[in-house]
């Protein structure tokens, strides 16, 4: 077939013996004696209702048997056990195409017997005595090769097949036995004894609890140790030989033998965006006793503290000693006599008026009148009767409601409630956020002191009590009057692959300026926080070595691959580890760009950037930079001039490099984009000084680019954060030496001294007091210092000036038919949906961001849930998101838009929490050109009881 041959077997059929049984209840045997070689079919055949039953068996041994020739070069291999214990005499039955010299071996991840034969037919038995270091299997092998005077034109030469042999481990289960109430209460110690059979007093356990619905949830079984040590191993051993060389026109096997077994700092700073208020709003039961050494008996008595809970939990127990394991699981009930659960909203904001729902539940066994109280810890306010009597028939439930008041400032609030009656008493914990109506803002400011120039400030009182962050940084570096722009990159909220890069990149190289970041989160931990940068990237590659743009997604944006690809080139380069596959199939992404056909400006900048980053990896595509070096660089932009500069710089090329630099760096003529490739004059500017600081940093322009992104910079920070991350690097390579001169200084507060500095390091200044009154900051000596200024909080005021830059976005809520909602009147129960509508005043904006805050009461819908099914208007939507991101307090969308028109994006939420709720603005911004957002839509809402 198709010019080669092929081996067609064709099985025969005969019936060789029959025999009647005898009819009756009971078992029946019968014997025969096959007088071949060969496999055979036993077929039982009731005559009255013609049911069958049919058995195969193999009469073999030493000799030749018809085996069928569709593989003529594998070796049929049969064990008559499906598993043996260590002592056992395998028998390994051979089916060959042919006969001859057969190397047989032991093997899995090493070879640990073998055995030469030889086959004189095609069948044979060999003999394996079964060892111990066989478990949990291995695999007999068996290489056969057919003698010289015997080979046929257009046959096989040799032949190959494995088995595994499976080795009882049975013996390596220990037996636990565990014994414990049926049924507890919460906030008691269970008691468990636990007993290990026949350890000798050798054996070690551990006990876990915990919440059987979160078991089902993520299907968990108790843990089997025994599965896992001694389960079921590949065959890791390669086997190689030369005859498919040899004999290249028979279509040999694989000679490599099949595996045998059976087939965030980021996410930390990312939260800068969602509620600072942090708290486990629910709290999963699941407890751990830590290690316990039972007796000589192999008893132990394990205890354990249940929290709050009504529920069911698993007991689950594992135990091991050097050579066995084991494990077994157990069902308990918790619940309390008198069951309590209240219905606390997800959150609220100051001024809040709310109502939690409580039902009590009955079950003492009789009637009995029960007292209730709602005690609260923070700024809330119980504002009707905290302490309620009720009367409960046996088995009876009823709901009481109390009304609360949300004070002014923002953290937790603790709740506890507690029934009394029929002589028991049952208490219940909770915690809700109080959380602010408004984001968190920074005031930056950043510059020079001198002798002559010293610096005095006074913060403004305009941020609530507790949530502010004063840092003042002194330094003889020049760097660090741009730590504004590491702050920005590090503490940006959103995290597609090109903003995750450029939080990473300056982590690289700006360790100095770390502690003068978020309190200092980040000092001593940039390497932790890359390696955790890194994994996120490598997770985000797609099957091309591309990078998806969000996470999840399946999309990539080709800039921000070849940029993510820089990073990764320079992180490997500094040290970090990088996965080789992701590495290797991302090389071969940039030179499928490098080499791409289209190049319209976008492609062309994005190819010439690959090039770049190819050679600087140290595997220049020296063909594709030699064409673009003659036919681009008068046609393409002064930045991809620079890179394609760098790409011959980074080969030892320098003649070549500085004869593509640009004779001079004008001022780029670029918008700001929001899309595309992200251009910017700064960050053209940004790139065109990295690149001069390595090929020629004597060049007079260097200065020019210099006080071009100096005097862009506003509080030490840029735009975007490619404008940020660029800047950054560049201005790094040119400012990291420390200034000249030497200098003392003092730091007053009014007229009290409170720090002295000097030259000789960083001074960096955490303290609530710099908000106390006026700041002066003297100098001495003919050095200067440069500083850097952060003030940050949560603003008192929430009345925030509405505002609509460059685009229009609003919010308003509609009933489940589509009409608009009367927002002080709005049912408990129903389904409302928000209707966003995004207005752009210019045509491509791209990745605009929208951040929706709810009010309290209100909870997002899940968009899979039936409930949707029944507004089936809710589909209409003429935008859809690149990203989304469901929170409980709030939804981000990012989208992009590209044309002026009105766009809609509709969502659904349940109206859950009876009260008068603070309705905060919606706001979008747009990532790249964050001088384009809106402000807008705040008010208030009320929530009555429906019908």
């Amino acid at each position: 077939a198709n010019g080669r041959y092929r081996y067609v077997s064709e099985e025969e059929r005969r019936k060789i013996h029959t025999e009647k049984l005898n009819q009756g209840p009971g078992e029946q045997t019968f014997s025969y004696t096959p007088r071949d070689y060969g496999r055979y079919q036993i077929v039982i055949t009731d005559p009255k209702t013609n049911a069958r039953a049919s058995l195969f068996f193999y009469a073999s041994g030493w000799g030749y048997s018809p085996w069928a020739m569709d593989d003529p070069d594998k070796i049929e291999l049969d064990l008559e056990k499906e598993v043996y214990k260590v002592g056992d005499q395998a028998q390994l039955q051979i089916k060959a195409p042919f006969g001859g010299k057969a190397l047989v071996t032991v093997e899995r991840e090493r070879v640990y017997d073998y055995w030469i034969v030889d086959l004189k037919e095609n069948t044979g038995v060999v003999s394996i005595p079964v060892k111990e270091e066989y478990k949990p299997n291995a695999y007999l092998s068996v290489h056969l090769l057919r003698p010289l005077q015997s080979l046929e034109k257009h046959a096989p030469a040799r032949a190959f097949g494995t088995i595994p042999l499976p080795v009882d481990c049975s013996s390596a289960k220990l037996g636990i036995k565990l014994a414990t109430a049926e049924e507890i209460r919460p906030h008691q110690e269970i008691e468990v004894k636990v007993q290990v059979e026949n350890s000798g007093g050798h054996a070690y356990l551990t006990l876990a609890a915990v919440d059987e619905g979160i078991c089902q949830l993520t299907d968990y079984s108790v843990p089997d140790p025994t599965a896992f040590f001694y389960g079921k191993r590949s065959l890791s051993l390669n086997s190689y030989d030369l005859y498919g060389l040899l004999l290249p026109e028979v279509e040999g096997m694989t000679t490599e033998s099949s595996p045998g077994g059976d087939a965030d700092l980021l996410e930390g700073v990312r939260k800068q965006n969602l509620n600072p208020v942090s708290l486990r709003r629910v709290k999963p039961v699941s407890l751990w006793s830590g290690m316990v050494s039972p007796d000589k008996n192999g008893n132990a008595v394990i205890k354990l503290k249940i929290p709050q809970f009504n529920g069911t939990l698993r007991l689950m127990a594992v135990a091991f000693d050097a050579h066995r394991f084991g494990s077994v699981e157990r069902i308990v009930m918790v619940r309390d006599p008198v069951v309590l659960t209240p219905t606390f909203p997800r959150f609220v904001a100051p001024n809040d008026r709310f109502t939690v729902p409580v039902s009590i539940f009955n079950g003492t066994g009789k009637a009995g009148e029960f007292d209730l109280k709602l005690m609260s810890e923070g700024p809330v306010t119980v504002t009707n009767a905290p302490q309620i009597k009720i009367n409960l028939a046996d088995r009876e439930e009823k709901v009481v409601n109390f009304e609360l008041l949300a004070g002014k400032g923002i953290g937790k609030l603790g709740f506890q409630l507690q029934v009394q009656g029929n002589g028991e008493t049952c208490r219940m914990e909770e915690e809700l956020s109080l959380r602010p109506p408004v984001p968190l803002t920074h005031e930056l400011k950043s510059g020079s002191i001198g002798q002559q120039k010293p610096l005095v400030f006074k913060l403004d009182d305009q941020w609530i009590p507790g949530t502010t962050d004063y840092t003042l940084v002194l330094s003889p570096f020049p760097t660090v009057e741009f730590t504004g722009g590491l702050q920005y990159l590090l503490t940006y909220p959103y995290g597609c692959v090109e903003q995750t890069t450029s939080k990473l990149f300056p982590l690289l190289y700006f360790d100095q300026l770390l502690s003068a970041v978020e309190g200092g989160a980040f000092k001593g931990n940039a390497d932790y926080y890359i390696s955790e940068g890194i994994e996120k990237i490598e997770a985000m590659q797609l099957r091309d070595g591309s990078f998806a743009y969000w996470p999840g997604g399946n999309s990539s944006h080709e800039w921000s691959s070849v940029y993510t690809a820089h990073f990764l080139v320079e992180a490997r380069k500094a040290g970090h580890s990088v996965s080789d596959r992701v590495y290797n199939r991302m090389l071969s992404y940039l030179k499928t760009i490098a080499r791409s056909s289209e190049s319209n400006l976008y492609r062309l900048q994005s190819k010439i950037y690959a090039l770049y980053v190819l050679s600087l990896n140290g595997t220049p595509d020296l063909s594709t930079m030699a064409y673009w070096k003659r036919y681009a660089p008068e046609n393409i932009s002064s930045y991809s001039r620079a890179h394609l500069a760098a790409a011959y710089f980074y080969t030892g090329d320098r003649i070549t490099a500085r004869a593509i630099l640009p004779e001079s760096f004008a001022v780029a003529d670029f918008s700001r984009e929001s899309g595309g490739n992200f251009n910017s004059s700064l960050r053209s500017d940004a790139i065109m000084l990295s690149v001069l600081a390595d090929v020629e940093p004597q060049n007079p322009s260097v200065y020019k680019l210099v006080n071009r992104i100096t005097q862009a910079a506003k509080g030490g920070r840029w735009g975007t954060t490619q404008e940020n991350a660029f800047a950054l690097l560049a201005l790094g390579k040119i400012l990291k030496e420390k200034g000249e001169g030497e200098y003392q200084g003092e730091v007053y507060l009014g007229k009290e001294k409170i720090a002295d500095f000097d030259s000789t390091e960083d001074f960096i200044l955490n303290d609530p007091r710099l908000a106390d009154g006026k700041v002066t900051v003297k100098l001495a000596g003919d050095g200067e210092c440069y500083y850097y200024l952060k003030a940050s909080g949560l603003l008192k005021r929430t009345d925030v000036p509405e505002h609509n830059t460059g685009l229009q976005v609003t919010r308003e809520y509609l009933d489940r038919h589509g009409k608009a909602l009367d927002v002080n009147n709005i049912k408990q129960g129903d389904l409302i949906v928000a209707r966003i509508t995004i207005k752009p005043q210019q045509k491509e904006l791209h990745n605009i961001g929208i951040v929706d805050l709810l009010p309290a009461g209100l909870e997002i819908e899940n968009p899979r849930l039936e409930s949707r099914a029944g507004i089936p208007w809710l589909t209409e939507e003429s935008v859809k998101p690149d990203y989304l991101d469901i929170r409980d307090d709030r939804l981000i969308l990012f989208v992009s838009l590209n044309e002026v028109k009105t766009y809609q994006f509709y969502y659904a939420l349940r109206v859950v929490t009876c009260g008068q709720f603070i309705l905060p603005s919606i706001k979008a911004e747009c990532m790249y050109s964050p001088e384009v957002s809106s402000f807008s839509s705040s008010g208030a809402i009320k929530v009555v009881r429906g019908e």
